[in-house]
């Protein structure tokens, strides 16, 4: 499952977002909404979050958490491959 919000604010919505909440209730997704709601509770301007829970996303929000993981999968080869190669010159 997948969570579509925006936060609100005195002066309009944010930008719609995308998170993957896996398979969560509904009271599992709202206590997300509430949490995501803390991030901007000390604004006088904020006005909460409106969200949705659906099965999938577009697909140009797929195809961007693809893209973001193999990134990730690329930084952190690269990162574990010179931690390895720190550990093999210590070895020597």
């Amino acid at each position: 499952m997948w969570l579509k919000y925006h936060h609100k604010f005195a002066d309009g919505p944010g930008e719609e977002e995308w998170t993957y909440i896996g398979y969560t209730t509904a009271d599992g997704a709202k206590e997300i909404v509430l949490e995501l709601e803390q991030e901007y509770e000390w604004s006088e301007h904020y006005r909460g979050i409106d969200y949705d829970v659906v099965a999938a996303p577009p697909t140009d929000i797929l195809e961007k958490e693809i893209k973001r993981y193999e990134n990730n999968i690329k930084y952190n080869s690269e990162h574990l491959n010179y931690l390895k190669g720190l550990l093999n010159k210590n070895d020597v």
